[in-house]
């Protein structure tokens, strides 16, 4: 009787550590994505005002509009979630 109970108590320390676990880890994951986002944004802002080459600006846009709409989708799935997404790169 007792090893059953055992693995059961088992089985629940490891499906909550688990939980606790994936949730870390998907925070995690939306903090930096969209941090990351954010400062690949104002690099590529930058890249635009100091540059004269027309292929590095044309570069940038695309890094804006791809990163613009990352962006969105991260925002979209973190109010989905209920969970904060940095406006901001740390």
């Amino acid at each position: 009787m007792i090893p059953n109970r055992a693995k059961r108590l088992a089985g629940l320390g490891l499906s909550i550590f688990g939980s606790v676990a994936y949730s870390v880890t998907l925070n995690a994951f939306m903090e930096e994505a969209a941090q990351q986002s954010v400062f690949q944004t104002e690099s590529a802002k930058v890249a635009l005002q100091k540059s004269q080459s027309q292929g590095v600006k044309d570069f940038a846009h695309q890094v804006i509009a791809s990163k613009a709409q990352l962006y969105g989708k991260l925002k979209t799935l973190g109010d989905q979630l209920h969970m904060n997404v940095p406006t901001e790169a740390s």
